[in-house]
């Protein structure tokens, strides 16, 4: 019976999303507020394209005057999330088409007394929020979730239900993971995933908790489906078979590829599903990929699988399947590469065309070869410095912050190596730290570091450009201002036999060999 009973309400979830979504209209969403603790600050504010290639796109951004205070438009069709960035502080703001929000905190991280790099998720605050809001309801509802896993952590951590690893590997090598018998204790005879069973049971009574408590965000269409699908992933790691799963939240569904709580279900429901492959099956998408380089064919060898019936979720699921293949030293990442590429180019897989063409661009980026887009910075005296019209020549490119010990260590060996290779090659070294005094400060401590010195600040957008996820960092570009390498070493990596070869290359006639040589 419960099993009934979510499936009905699935059909009401499915029948009111489509309603919804039908006569959603575009308007305008309008955000404003007053932020003392970032005054004179610009709010950078993103977007997911997809929750696949998970590449962000800048929308818009403002700034806050003195007091903090701002105010910002946005177009929407629908409820949207977005991520505020100040610096490496990020917010998620759900946006629902022509509503006013008034932001009362963007609150600071606790840095426990040091400084950091990595990117610091903060709760946003809002005054005077509707009942059915999606920044009311989705917080409110991952409260209860966390608690009802922290609940259940021993559960988690004895492995004893059925979707957990330890049992999958008993199962492993078995015709049909799902349906195979459950491994069975040899003197008793009992299954050994009995607490399996409990585990169902307490995601179908936290279900129906979460049905009585939220009943009104159900008129909310991204709600519904954060919802719905959060419970489709607890069921996933409670047992429930893949085809009765594919039934109820994939089959005849919309395919939600910018939803987080979708794209987070799919994707652990692929690998569950593949766990338990047969041997011939992984030789077929072997070569498929690294001979054939067929997307077709992968979506075929799938929708042989009663859980991947659907054409539209088999070609997600191949997409889904060739970005996990680029960690996989079986398939050469150009085999991989390329197999994205056919499938960009076929009408068939058109649905995922743009997500194809994002995971390609993905893995060209920041590799060697890649030509780096123009980019403005500012100098010690506040003039733009543009990067089109200022890099010359061979450039290494070096990124640090005045509170950063490692980044001072190699700028001082660094400064040793500008001394031999600074007339062939140019030194940059930019600044990350969140005010242009912590530059300059650094600057005045150190008159012999003879660099390009330039200020980056925290800024969400060179962030994204560099792809910037800790410093110290470096980038070597050649004359062209492209990527040399897929990673540039560090001074005291030994870059200097780098160094070495592009003078090298420089004082020899033309015609000769390349630098690689």
């Amino acid at each position: 019976m419960p099993r009934l009973r979510m499936s009905l309400r699935g059909v009401f979830f499915l029948i009111l999303i489509l309603t919804l979504s039908a006569s959603s209209v575009s308007a305008q969403t309008v955000l404003s507020g007053v932020l003392k603790n970032y005054p004179d600050k610009t709010i950078y504010v993103y977007q997911t394209e997809d929750e696949l290639s998970a590449v962000r796109t800048m929308i818009s951004k403002v700034n806050t005057d003195g007091a903090g205070k701002f105010k910002l438009e946005l177009n929407t069709t629908e409820i949207t999330r977005y991520f505020l960035m100040i610096g490496s502080t990020e917010g998620v703001f759900y946006a629902h088409p022509g509503r006013n929000y008034t932001l009362t905190a963007f609150p600071t991280p606790n840095n426990n007394d040091f400084q950091r790099f990595d990117k610091t998720t903060v709760p946003l605050s809002f005054d005077g929020l509707e009942k059915d809001d999606s920044n009311l309801l989705i917080p409110k509802f991952n409260s209860d979730l966390y608690a009802f896993l922290d609940e259940h952590f021993y559960d988690f951590a004895v492995e004893k239900y059925r979707g957990s690893k330890a049992v999958k590997a008993q199962l492993k090598g078995t015709v049909g993971n799902d349906l195979a018998p459950l491994p069975v204790d040899g003197e008793k005879k009992e299954v050994e995933t009995i607490d399996s069973v409990g585990f169902t049971n307490w995601v179908e009574n936290f279900r129906l908790q979460m049905v009585d408590k939220f009943e009104v965000g159900f008129t909310n269409v991204y709600f519904s489906n954060y919802y719905r699908y959060t419970i489709a992933e607890l069921e996933l790691m409670a047992g429930v078979p893949a085809k009765t799963l594919y039934q109820e939240y994939l089959m005849s569904q919309p395919v939600l590829v910018k939803h987080s709580a979708y794209m987070k279900f799919f994707t652990a429901y692929y690998d569950r599903c593949l766990e338990g492959r047969k041997r011939v099956v992984d030789t077929s998408i072997l070569r498929a990929v690294n001979v054939e380089n067929d997307p077709s064919r992968l979506v075929e060898i799938l929708m042989k699988d009663s859980a991947f019936f659907s054409q539209s979720v088999g070609q997600l699921a191949v997409l889904n399947g060739l970005k996990g293949l680029l960690q996989n030293s079986d398939y050469p990442k150009a085999a991989v590469k390329q197999t994205m590429k056919k499938m960009s180019e076929q009408p068939q897989c058109n649905t995922y065309k743009d997500i194809a063409n994002r995971l390609v661009a993905q893995q060209d980026r920041q590799k060697a070869g890649y030509v780096l887009e123009n980019f403005t910075l500012l100098t010690p005296k506040l003039e733009k410095w543009e990067s089109a019209s200022s890099l010359n020549g061979y450039t290494y490119i070096f990124f640090f912050a005045d509170w950063c010990t490692p980044c001072k260590k190699e700028m001082l060996l660094l400064s040793k190596f500008q001394e031999t290779y600074g007339k062939d090659i140019q030194f940059i070294a930019i600044s990350m730290d969140d005010n242009i005094d912590a530059m300059k400060s650094h600057m005045q401590s150190n008159r012999n570091q003879n660099f390009t010195f330039l200020y980056g600040g925290n800024n969400p957008e060179l962030r994204e450009i560099f792809n910037l996820r800790a410093i110290p960092h470096s980038i070597l570009l050649d004359a062209n201002g492209a990527y040399m390498f897929d990673y540039t070493r560090k001074p005291s990596e030994g870059i200097q036999m780098d160094f070495d070869k592009i003078v090298a290359l420089l004082r020899q006639p033309k015609g000769g060999k390349t630098w690689k040589d």
